[in-house]
């Protein structure tokens, strides 16, 4: 959690350099190549220029197709090749795929043009490229395309399109207009050099440059990003990433001095920890694109990467599944201020009797991730019965601690409110969350009598569970920041230190506050701790204190060491790891009713 939390903080700094130098950085893009002067290219490949796809409004969008002339291939897997240009410029002239000689190798490509800045803010663009995917799926007979087998490739601002098309195949918000009975999801992508997190790029230095109306984020949000912070962090990639998204090529200059190349590590990161097969290429010395990005070394590692993922025999596991859930999106359940915080609900189509809830609270380092990424109801945990509620609460950029606690036992106090409306059993309530998530859900577990952390409406209702598990949260900031090989912690850019206001040390009340172990004691709910034993981002010592006090407490306590595994992965997805949560979870349950005050 913290590495990854400096990760973001770095690439989020990082950003700052795109607002002012990105309305250059298309002039060491070549021009686009005619294509009457490449009369041998012409013999292979046949052009289909200027597809209408889509028309908005009085825009018509089009895309290029391009296809091998040699017949006899069957249905071609299709490359979609998404442009760069800081989202204000570039064409679906220049399609690098095309140049590479992906069409002489069996592929079709279809270069596809969006809607840039000038006609219209995010999330625009991601819907154009949502709608050409779909097109392109109800046509594929007509062109022999095999629907089955679709990649999608970018550049730049074209890497963050793919990156976005990578991670919300399952995401409806983004697919709008005409083709709707079609999958926008793809099922592999190369991204080369895309922004992939723009949440808190407005309180970096540099912030007045977003605040310009001639600036790149100005324009791509419509607005400055002091106001936007809503429509940034949808339009960030790693707000969505899950298990299930599509597998991904990362390619990234190390000397690249316009999208840092820290975003790419902390996007590889934490598809890593989802579960996501995803290969992190750097190229030294590469600066924003160049002619290192072209060599038979790169060619081959794309190529192999695509032919991998779109055999046959995988590739449609990664489409949207069949699923038993309805769902419930973007239900608020509080506004503090002028903000909004909104939960997603989802349960079983079928289903008799009150439902038990878990309540699913994301990580991020405080600072990032999204309701979106809801692991349990991913694990299927919807189809043994649950509901399950996936929220959103206020991250370290907007508000202080204790405000995350709050919001989340909020939406607790939200959800039983509503229990009959939703069929819900207000006596039967889970909490499950991981990294900063495990640490908030240690505190629901800890800290259910503790009113000082109960604000706003539904003050009648509880916000105590009755069964948490916490997958490797932070439990004692104190010892965190002083445990040997973590004592970055300490420092005040620290996502420990951003959460309390203040460097740990120097915060030492807050710092007890937040930490799920000042509060165990006698009558807390059952807790389920799981941790690697080589988890380098939170230790796994924090998980054996809170254990141990648990145990001190009384409190029903079980602790799972994964061996050899890290700061998440597919170790925390096994079947018998799931059964087990299960078992407790339900065994818990059964037997414990709310405690109602």
């Amino acid at each position: 959690m913290t590495r990854y939390g400096l990760l973001l903080w770095v690439s989020l700094f990082g950003l700052s350099v795109i607002v002012s130098a990105a309305q250059d950085s298309d002039a060491n893009t070549p021009p686009a190549p005619a294509w009457g002067n490449f009369a041998n290219l012409a013999k292979e490949v046949e052009r289909i220029p200027n597809i209408q796809y889509a028309q908005v409004n009085a825009i018509k969008l089009s895309l290029d197709l391009y296809r091998p002339r040699q017949g006899g291939q069957g249905k071609l897997p299709v490359v979609v090749w998404i442009h760069g240009g800081a989202w204000m410029a570039g064409s679906k002239e220049y399609c690098t795929p095309l140049w590479l000689g992906f069409v002489q190798k069996g592929y079709a490509l279809a270069s596809v043009q969006y809607r840039l800045t000038d006609k219209a803010p995010f999330p625009a663009q991601i819907e154009d490229c949502k709608a050409a995917v779909r097109w392109l799926r109800a046509h594929a007979d007509q062109y022999n395309l095999d629907v089955n087998r679709f990649a999608a490739w970018g550049e730049s601002a074209g890497g963050h399109l793919v990156a976005l098309l990578a991670t919300t195949g399952d995401t409806k918000t983004f697919d709008k207009g005409d083709h709707l009975d079609q999958s926008s999801a793809v099922q592999a992508v190369c991204d080369y050099y895309g922004p992939t997190s723009f949440v808190g790029a407005a309180s970096m230095a540099n912030n007045e440059n977003a605040s310009r109306p001639d600036s790149v984020l100005y324009k791509l949000f419509g607005g400055p990003l002091s106001e936007k912070q809503d429509i940034a962090a949808k339009a960030s990639p790693v707000t969505f990433v899950s298990k299930g998204d599509a597998p991904i090529l990362i390619v990234h200059g190390t000397k690249d001095g316009l999208v840092p190349l820290r975003q790419s590590i902390l996007f590889h990161e934490l598809l890593q920890k989802a579960g996501v097969d995803s290969v992190y290429h750097p190229i030294e010395g590469a600066n924003h694109g160049g002619a290192e990005f072209a060599t038979p070394e790169i060619i081959v590692l794309i190529d192999d990467f695509f032919k991998k993922h779109l055999s046959k025999s995988g590739v449609s596991q990664t489409l949207p599944q069949p699923s038993n859930a309805a769902v419930l999106k973007d239900i608020p359940y509080r506004t503090v201020g002028d903000k909004t915080l909104c939960l997603d609900l989802y349960r079983p189509e079928q289903a008799s009797g009150k439902l038990p809830v878990i309540v699913w609270i994301h990580g991020g380092a405080w600072l990032a991730g999204s309701k979106n990424q809801c692991l349990p109801e991913r694990m299927g945990f919807v189809g043994k019965g649950f509901a399950v509620a996936s929220v959103d609460y206020r991250l370290s950029d907007a508000a202080k601690f204790p405000a995350q606690i709050e919001d989340c036992k909020a939406a607790i106090r939200w959800l039983r409110a509503h229990a009959e409306e939703y069929n819900l059993d207000a006596n039967r309530f889970a909490a499950w969350g991981d990294s900063a998530g495990g640490h908030l859900v240690g505190l629901l577990g800890t800290a259910g009598d503790v009113r000082d952390f109960d604000t706003g409406k539904y003050l009648d209702q509880s916000s105590a569970v009755q069964v948490v598990c916490n997958y490797y949260g932070p439990s004692d900031f104190a010892a965190f920041v002083t445990t040997p090989g973590y004592e970055e912690h300490a420092g005040p850019q620290s996502p420990e230190s951003r959460l309390i206001g203040g460097r740990v040390q120097d915060k030492a009340e807050e710092a007890r506050k937040a930490s799920p172990t000042t509060y165990a004691s006698k009558g807390d709910a059952p807790m389920l701790l799981v941790h690697g034993d080589k988890d380098s981002t939170v230790p796994i010592g924090q998980s054996k204190l809170l254990y141990e006090a648990l145990k001190k407490a009384s409190v029903p306590t079980e602790f799972v060491t994964l061996k050899d595994a890290g700061h998440g992965g597919p170790q925390f997805q096994t079947q018998e790891l799931l059964s087990r949560i299960e078992a407790f979870l339900k065994s818990h349950l059964d037997k414990t009713k709310a405690a109602t005050k």
